[in-house]
């Protein structure tokens, strides 16, 4: 942001603008819907799971999955808790 009002100091002030306004849009963000997110398969974490996933802790919050927790797997391949 800085680099871009810096070079804005001999412009008319048009990047201040645009900067306000993907401030705004990602100041609006939401993530995915709940029924989106429901629509993604959900599975209990196992000790094969994890194996399969190559991964230990959840890619949302960083904590470590307990055995038995529900988890859901994105198509990046992301593990999270469900």
């Amino acid at each position: 942001q800085m680099l871009l009002l810096n070079t804005d100091q001999l412009g008319n002030g048009d990047v201040y603008e645009r900067l306000m306004e993907v401030q705004e849009r990602l100041n609006n963000r939401r993530g995915l819907s709940q029924q989106t997110i429901d629509q993604i398969q959900s599975f209990k974490w196992s000790e094969e799971k994890k194996v399969e996933c190559g991964q230990e802790t959840c890619m949302i919050c960083l904590c470590e999955f307990e055995m038995e927790e529900e988890c859901r797997k994105l198509p990046c391949t992301h593990v999270f808790h469900g």
